[in-house]
């Protein structure tokens, strides 16, 4: 069994369908089905359970898809090492995103770690929800993301606060709560939603609320995308809960404060705690450099020793420059 072998298998395993798989492989379909079924007799299993329209994995192939995915992951990072060693730090950098307009410039991120590491090869994806990265960051799939921080993550994810704003009650002008300074999570429970469907992450402190009061968040319109949600609310839609200084940019909107315990979002950057690469770490030792960009403040009553932690996990030479700080009840996450 060589590396290469695992590459194709975990290409099939992925694409589900061997034409895809050789296309991404750079080879063709007879070759790739070779080298798939002499890795079948090597190992004495089958390892895909093969129709006319698509390709699924058996029991043992499922588990030697994680396998493989942890081998090809070790092998980059040895050979990423080596280079760093020599002075060069090459490989590959798989990056995620979610939207974050007037927060962090992504671009401007990216183009900073292109401009210091030239030989590494950056590939960016941009979605619309923190939940499809999170699981690409815990199988290896992808080396760093930028997310919405949920209340919990993976034991193997590591996060890194960036940012934290305060969230508010957005509605149009003549809604019947419009006039109000503030606005409690109870009284939006017979409220017709703009947003996510309830699970997503962002919404899980006032899902939680409203479950308090046997009742769930009624989305009317599902939609992804914060400016369109916006949008939708302009237009006497539905209302939502929106980050403060993107609600801020729509002044014929009204924004309220939420009554009761301050309720915030966080935006970070997670990584893979124990398999993160040369260049994942590289770049998360950027991160702290744009930590205060946009309209973004630090977490209220917290110092940034929890959050140079994080990054000290992935980067154990270097120094925390955290100032000591107080303590105090820290607000609930969104």
């Amino acid at each position: 069994m060589d590396l290469r072998q695992l590459e194709h298998f975990v290409a099939v395993a992925e694409e589900g369908h061997f034409t895809r798989a050789a296309s991404r492989c750079h080879i063709s379909q007879s070759a790739l089905s070779t080298f798939i079924r002499s890795l079948e007799r090597e190992l004495g299993s089958p390892l895909f359970v093969r129709t006319t329209r698509k390709v699924a994995l058996t029991d043992a192939g499922r588990v030697l898809l994680g396998e493989a995915r942890r081998t090809l992951a070790a092998a980059a990072s040895a050979r990423d090492s080596v280079q760093a060693v020599q002075g060069l730090l090459g490989g590959s950098l798989q990056v995620g995103g979610i939207e974050t307009p007037g927060m962090l410039d992504q671009a401007a991120l990216l183009t900073t770690f292109r401009d210091l590491h030239p030989a590494v090869d950056i590939r960016y994806l941009r979605v619309n929800t923190s939940m499809n990265l999170i699981p690409e960051v815990a199988a290896s799939r992808r080396d760093v993301a930028l997310v919405s921080l949920p209340r919990r993550l993976p034991e193997s994810v590591l996060a890194i606060p960036l940012m934290t704003q305060p969230i508010v009650f957005v509605c149009p002008p003549d809604h019947p709560m419009a006039g109000r300074k503030r606005v409690t999570l109870k009284s939006l429970a017979d409220q017709d939603f703009v947003g996510q469907l309830p699970g997503w992450t962002g919404y899980e402190g006032i899902d939680r609320v409203l479950a308090g009061t046997g009742k769930r968040r009624r989305v009317t319109f599902e939609v992804n995308d914060v400016s369109t949600i916006l949008d939708f609310v302009a237009h006497e839609l539905g209302i939502t809960l929106a980050i403060e200084s993107l609600a801020a940019d729509r002044p014929e909107l009204r924004a309220i404060p939420l009554a009761g315990p301050a309720m915030t979002w966080t935006l970070g950057a997670i990584a893979h705690r124990h398999h993160a690469t040369p260049a994942a770490r590289a770049f998360v030792a950027l991160l702290p450099k744009f930590r205060t960009l946009g309209q973004g403040t630090q977490r209220p009553g917290t110092d940034q020793r929890a959050d140079n932690q994080a990054v000290d996990e992935l980067l154990p030479s270097r120094a925390s420059q955290a100032e000591p700080g107080g303590q105090s009840k820290r607000p609930v996450r969104w």
